[in-house]
């Protein structure tokens, strides 16, 4: 703990809080979260701190990074699996439609080729 009366456990926080910190969006890609983090790391270590003082912000900063970067990938996997989902369901809907075009024309395709064989035999 400092003496700026700063809690730096990680675990504290939730993501939310976590994003408020930094002031970015819930639309944070990992290239704003690493300018975000620079930022603060910069104006912290600018302040009289101690070495100790500073290496325990460093730390926590590095935490908060990895922590926000660990969920904006979830996000991103989440929508991943969301589009996968979707197109499995309109691949689906497409094959349904085919099978019901296709049985229809399959049958009538083997019973005129089973009148063709008939035809055949009897030449």
């Amino acid at each position: 703990m400092t003496d700026l009366n700063f809690d730096l456990n990680i675990y504290n926080y939730t993501n939310i809080e976590l994003k408020n910190f930094l002031f970015i969006e819930n639309n944070y890609n990992k290239d704003i979260l690493k300018k975000k983090i620079n930022i603060l790391k910069k104006n912290i270590f600018s302040l009289h701190l101690s070495n100790g003082e500073k290496n325990e912000f460093d730390a926590f900063l590095n935490k908060m990074e990895i922590r926000l970067l660990k969920y904006l990938e979830k996000i991103e996997i989440k929508n991943i699996q969301e589009d996968l989902n979707n197109k499995i369901k309109q691949l689906k809907e497409e094959m349904d439609g085919n099978n019901e075009n296709g049985n229809n024309g399959g049958n009538n395709g083997a019973n005129n080729g089973g009148n063709n064989d008939k035809k055949m035999k009897k030449i």
